[in-house]
C-alpha cells in the first residue's frame, strides 16, 4: 500500500561507534541484574536496548509521489516538507538532537524559519532527488 505513494525511501546512515558502547553497557547491567536477581532492572535493560534499536533501524526519510519529504524516526517522531520549500541543503557534523542515526549529516533549511539535521546513508543520491524535484536548492560542498 505504501509504496504506491513513495517515490524514494533513504534509510539512516549509522555511526556504531557512538551506539555499540552504550548497548554494551545496557547489557553489562542486565548481566548484573541477572545475577544478583533483580529482574526489573534486567528488563529495563533490555527496553532500553529495544529502544534505542527501534530507533537506529526506523529512521528513515520518504520522498513521495506528492513531492514531499516524510521524516520519520522510530514510531515517535513524524515530520513532513514540502520539497518545493527546501530552500538549502548543507554537510554538517553537528551534534544537536535530529532525526539522525550517523553524524555525517545534512542541514536543511525550508520554509521561512524551518530547519532540520538528517543523515540518509546514500547523501549524494538523496540530494540527486530533492534538487531534481526542486531544481532551486541551493547545495553547499562540503
Amino acid at each position: 500500500m505504501i509504496e504506491k505513494r513513495v517515490k524514494h525511501i533513504f534509510y539512516s546512515g549509522i555511526s556504531w561507534w557512538i551506539f555499540i558502547p552504550i548497548i554494551l553497557l545496557f547489557l553489562y547491567f542486565a548481566g548484573l541484574g541477572l545475577t544478583e536477581g533483580k529482574y526489573w532492572a534486567v528488563f529495563m535493560c533490555l527496553l532500553s536496548i529495544l529502544f534505542i534499536c527501534h530507533l537506529i533501524f526506523l529512521t528513515r526519510y520518504i520522498i513521495t509521489i506528492k513531492n514531499e519529504l516524510f521524516i520519520q524516526c522510530g514510531f515517535f517522531y513524524f515530520k513532513k516538507i514540502k520539497i518545493s520549500e527546501i530552500k538549502l541543503i548543507e554537510p554538517t557534523h553537528n551534534f544537536i538532537s535530529a532525526p539522525a542515526a550517523s553524524l555525517d549529516r545534512l542541514y536543511l533549511k525550508y520554509s521561512k524559519y524551518g530547519e532540520i539535521i538528517i543523515s540518509p546513508k546514500n547523501k549524494q543520491q538523496f540530494i540527486q532527488a530533492l534538487t531534481q524535484l526542486n531544481p532551486k536548492i541551493e547545495v553547499k560542498p562540503s
